[in-house]
């Protein structure tokens, strides 16, 4: 049977050679890796962010020699989200290069950013041959001959390297590799081309056994192109000796078949492959496993929840599509969860959203690293422990590729430069794109349109901004409300307003009851990201009306005497006039820990917060802290909450005593 496959390619040289010659690009590559440092408690500790910092680009960098030039490709490719138009279907390519900073490089439809190489033609699985190992092999055959087309430009200048005048006008020798291969599972099945999940050997990186892939503690031989080569190379032999079975039993021993990446140089598809973030954790373990288990616990008969409240909740549940969902929802899934099955399975979800933070910072060092571990770790015994009761089998694939994920985010960079869902932000491009074509051959004017679309947007990324700086580096009072005299504050809890603001503005600053202050409605709080250091910024609010409801933020406050973080409530954020000057104030309220997160059920800290008032300067406040109710009641003093640390990365690091302060 002959048939024919249609695909369209973009050439890798061609395309490399225009973003290196560009003047505006130029500057912003990065062509010899760096060790990266920064001082924690005296010392030196090493630190990995862009691709550059990563180990594996000093080991090619030594294997190609000091004269060369490294050009790392990123290669996303997703079977499973195709683009369908004008009645043939078509799943695309995207490349990436790892030379340009990640706010460059994953931009999408950005010139330096993702860019269409090629449209991989799919074939429509026919229900009666689709499990056949004739259909199956036929279908890796054309992946690998579409590959090897795009590799194609590429293969020769991986072994001996290309000559390009930059656009500094000055010759670099270029090594162009494959180093970053990201997609699925069945996508990096197809990449190392072993014979996936039901084979002896499924995982693509290491030979892990098949009934082993739920232990991600202990660590099984990797997988090299050098043996992968051999042991299919062995086989070919037999096969020419006419001994076919004993050439399917040396491959089948170990998932392989012949593939095109053993074409170039210095690329091993079984280190490109990464551990993707979207599809292991959002679409994997959290959205395919853990959430439905959550679901069906929620759902028992002996669930508090009425009739009522199911149906509400069944709606909600709907909703809950990727791993975020977790950073709101746990406090409330810690009341629904009655008994400690409940509360079990809560800590288990508890560690793998604290694992699923780790995973997404933007800078990793070896204390962040060991955090992870002992996350990963302590996950790994819950569920265990879990598997055999109320859990269900965690023997799969996407559950093993923990056992690789701190060996990635060490040797590879953090997880953000090789995450799929950069790609699959082009698959909505291209689907616009199509709009403006002829719906006739739209391929080539998909991939020209594109073309046009990122030198624009370069072009306007160049245009001096209209908007000035944010130039605040302390807490700065916004949206100012009509001015209020003293005597008009009211609050339950604090009758003498006027007496004790001029105490705490050392006795003179507010002259009588008449003065104005001047309250305002939200307050803007610069921060360091504990994460990578980089400028961050809340809006905290303190208003009666905001949206028809009140809303008063909470702030976290740096104790003097212990230099750990407290939690207090905003009730009015205003100035005032005293001492000939203007004051930056709040009216808060403190908490206290009723409990630390290492003592909580859910792995969070439980605040009580009390009735009485007191005044600060706003500068003292060093960003939003976020509070959820525990639904238990009130306390002693007054209602208790959950601090939720799960809302950023920088809020996981920051309230981590242990590990946070000067990492």
């Amino acid at each position: 049977v002959h048939e024919e496959h249609v695909m369209y390619v973009q050439s890798l040289c061609d395309w490399l050679s225009d973003l290196v010659k560009d003047p505006v690009l130029f500057p912003h590559f990065q062509w010899y890796p760096v060790c990266k440092y920064h001082i924690v408690g005296g010392h030196k500790v090493r630190y990995v962010d862009e691709p550059w910092s990563r180990l594996d680009w000093w080991e090619d960098q030594h294997a190609i020699g000091e004269d060369g030039h490294i050009v790392p490709i990123f290669l996303y490719s997703d079977k499973t989200t195709v683009s369908s138009f004008n009645g043939q279907t078509f799943h695309p390519m995207i490349a990436q290069i790892g030379n340009l900073s990640a706010l460059i490089r994953n931009s999408c439809g950005e010139h330096g950013g993702g860019t269409l190489i090629a449209y991989i033609p799919r074939i429509y699985d026919v229900e009666e041959e689709k499990l056949s190992s004739e259909y199956i092999n036929y279908k890796c055959q054309l992946y690998h001959k579409v590959l090897l087309e795009v590799f194609a430009p590429i293969i020769d200048v991986s072994q001996v390297r290309r000559g390009v005048i930059c656009g500094n006008h000055v010759l670099h020798m270029l090594f162009i590799l494959i180093k970053f291969a990201s997609g699925d599972y069945e996508e990096q099945v197809d990449m190392t081309l072993i014979h996936g999940i039901n084979s002896l050997f499924p995982c693509p990186v290491c030979l892990v056994p098949r009934n082993a892939l739920a232990d991600i503690t202990t660590c099984c031989p990797s997988r090299t192109v050098q043996q992968s080569w051999a042991v299919y190379k062995e086989g070919m032999e037999y096969r020419e000796l006419g001994e076919n079975a004993k050439a399917e039993e040396i491959l089948k021993l170990y998932s392989l078949r012949a593939n095109a990446f053993w074409h170039m140089k210095h690329t091993d598809p079984h280190h490109a492959v990464c551990f993707d973030v979207l599809h292991f954790f959002d679409d994997g373990l959290w959205g395919r496993h853990m959430w439905p288990e959550l679901v069906r616990c929620i759902r028992e008969p002996n669930a508090f929840l009425n009739y009522e409240g199911k149906s509400a909740l069944d709606s909600y549940i709907a909703l809950v599509t990727d791993t975020r969902s977790i950073q709101r929802i746990l406090p409330c899934l810690h009341d629904m969860l009655s008994g400690s099955s409940g509360l079990y399975l809560l800590r288990t979800v508890r560690s793998l959203a604290a694992l699923w933070m780790y995973t997404g910072l933007w800078v990793m060092n070896p204390i962040r690293l060991a955090k992870a571990r002992d996350l990963r770790d302590d996950f790994s015994q819950q569920i265990n422990n879990l598997s055999g009761s109320s859990l269900k089998d965690f023997n799969f694939p996407k559950m093993h590729y923990l056992a690789h994920l701190l060996d990635h985010l060490w040797r590879k960079c953090s997880s953000r430069h090789y995450n799929t869902i950069f790609g699959k932000g082009m698959h909505v491009l291209m689907k616009a794109t199509f709009h403006q074509t002829n719906a006739k051959d739209f391929e080539a004017q998909v991939s020209a349109l594109q073309v046009c679309s990122g030198y624009h947007t370069m072009e306007a990324d160049h245009h001096p901004s209209s908007e000035h700086p944010n130039r605040h580096t302390m807490p700065h009072l916004e949206a100012p409300d009509r001015p209020i005299p003293i005597h008009a504050i009211v609050n339950d809890n604090l009758d003498d307003f006027n007496l004790r603001l001029c105490r705490f503005l050392v006795c003179c600053a507010i002259k009588n009851a008449a003065s104005p202050i001047f309250p305002f409605e939200h307050l803007r709080v610069p921060y360091t990201s504990y994460d990578d250091w980089s400028p961050k910024v809340d809006l905290v609010y303190a208003h009666p009306s905001f949206h028809g409801k009140p809303r008063y933020d909470s702030v976290i406050l740096i104790d003097e005497m212990t230099g750990e973080p407290s939690f207090t409530r905003l009730h009015l954020l205003f100035w005032c006039f005293g001492l000939d000057r203007i004051w930056d104030m709040a009216m808060i309220s403190r908490t206290r820990i009723v409990h630390g997160a290492k003592e909580g059920e859910i792995g969070m800290t439980v605040v009580e917060e009390s009735d009485e008032i007191e005044f600060i300067q706003t500068s003292s406040i060093k960003r939003a802290a976020f509070l959820s109710p525990t639904f238990e009641g009130v306390g002693a003093v007054g209602p208790r909450f959950f601090v939720n640390d799960l809302v950023d990365y920088d809020m996981i690091l920051r309230l981590d005593l242990e590990y946070a302060y000067g990492t």
